[in-house]
């Protein structure tokens, strides 16, 4: 059975035609330049689109705390503010017997402003001396509220008591682990908004739930990956999403505005986006950082669209281009054949021609010919059959008429 060559239809190991589908080729260097542009391009748009996404969820976490915030001091203002509370609030020693029956308003308004300040605020307590506590569903024992019902671990009563006495209008203390009715654990950081009412400092207090502050921020986050981190004005950390803070610790502390500007962090080896926000109500700043992986990812898919519409392209324009060379190409093998079957290709051979060299042999094919058609118009003038043809034409018509006539031309 016959063997089927391609060579013999394709002139893959032809120079001439390499050359001029290299030439065809060369036309699509652009797509490859324009491909790398573009990637470029789309890859830096897609990275500030990756910050600016995470930015923008983290804005509006801060944002929303804040609100809440905001709506708690407002709170505060509206409670000192009440009729009720200007006219009962006093250290529970100086009520009179009949001055009890008028206690539970104050609870009542309580009740009434936790209900406005929103799910972000865990709990809320006044105390004006170290007997009572005023909270939304009642009057509590000093010892027994702090020991009992609501104990923070960091705070103990000769802490609350030292509030009694205290000229800050507003002070925001340290996150702490709170035991709720000596069962249910949580972390809550306490806002304290002391006044004078009826001529004793009140301290009304707030309790900011941490868990609900990661859940907002975490509900708002676009990827599960990302840690946060929210330090207060002070730069202690109120929470973070980090389990084991320990190696990043020093990463975390030596964050740099060099860092924070360029939005990139390296810790223990690995790649992460910073990201930050900076409240405007208690100057908290908030950190999110993300694993350079996250964007690792989009910006595959962006490689692969990319590289996929190029090679397209490159597919297609290398199946024009040897189209368009075989159709050059052809031409100019039939002008070769027709020259060597015409008894030239023996001259061909006798001169240094590089081999496959078809543009030579067909110039020096159609040089010859040029030589040869005039080497036999020479030889035919100057034969004695032509010079007695001419001499026998002059004597019939005349020398002027011969001169005149045309020739054909050999």
């Amino acid at each position: 059975m016959k063997s089927f060559q391609i060579s013999s239809y394709i002139p893959i190991k032809n120079k001439l035609f390499l050359r001029i589908l290299l030439y065809f080729l060369s036309f699509l260097l652009p797509i490859l330049i324009i491909g790398s542009f573009l990637y470029i391009h789309f890859h830096d748009q897609a990275k500030d689109d990756f910050k600016q996404k995470i930015q923008l969820n983290l804005q509006a976490s801060a944002d929303f705390i804040d609100v809440y915030l905001l709506t708690a001091q407002r709170s505060s203002l509206s409670f000192y503010s009440d009729k009720n509370v200007m006219s009962y609030l006093l250290p529970y020693k100086l009520y009179a017997p009949a001055d009890k029956v008028n206690l539970p308003n104050i609870p009542y308004t309580l009740a009434r402003i936790s209900n406005n300040i929103g799910e972000l605020i865990d709990n809320i307590f006044v105390f004006v001396d170290d007997e009572k506590v005023y909270t939304k569903d009642g009057l509590e024992n000093f010892n027994y509220f702090f020991n009992s019902i609501y104990q923070f671990a960091a705070y103990d009563q000769s802490f609350w008591r030292s509030k009694i006495s205290t000229d800050k209008y507003l002070e925001q203390l340290n996150p702490s682990k709170v035991t709720v009715t000596n069962s249910m654990e949580k972390t809550a950081i306490p806002f304290v908004f002391a006044r004078t009412v009826n001529g004793h400092q009140a301290a009304m207090v707030m309790t900011v739930s941490v868990e609900r502050i990661a859940q907002t921020i975490q509900n708002n986050g676009g990827y599960s990956s990302t840690h946060y981190l929210i330090f207060d004005s002070s730069n202690d950390i109120i929470w973070t999403s980090i389990k084991d803070l320990d190696p990043w610790k020093s990463s975390i502390e030596g964050f740099t505005k060099e860092q924070i500007n360029s939005g990139e962090l390296r810790i223990d080896g690995n790649k992460y986006v910073l990201t930050n926000v900076k409240s405007g109500t208690y100057g908290w700043t908030y950190y999110a950082v993300t694993p350079y992986a996250e964007f690792t990812d989009q910006s595959t898919q962006i490689f692969a669209t990319v590289a996929s519409i190029c090679i397209i392209l490159l597919i297609a324009g290398c199946v024009l281009s040897f189209v368009f060379a075989y159709n050059l190409y052809s031409p100019i093998q039939k002008i070769r054949d027709i020259l060597m079957q015409d008894g030239y290709e023996s001259d061909y051979t006798n001169r240094p021609l590089k081999k496959g060299n078809e543009l030579e042999w067909i110039g020096m094919g159609i040089h010859q010919i040029i030589e040869k058609n005039n080497t036999f118009k020479r030889s035919w003038i100057s034969s004695p059959q032509t010079i007695s043809i001419m001499c026998c034409l002059t004597q019939f018509s005349g020398p002027s008429r011969l001169m005149n006539r045309s020739y054909p031309s050999f």
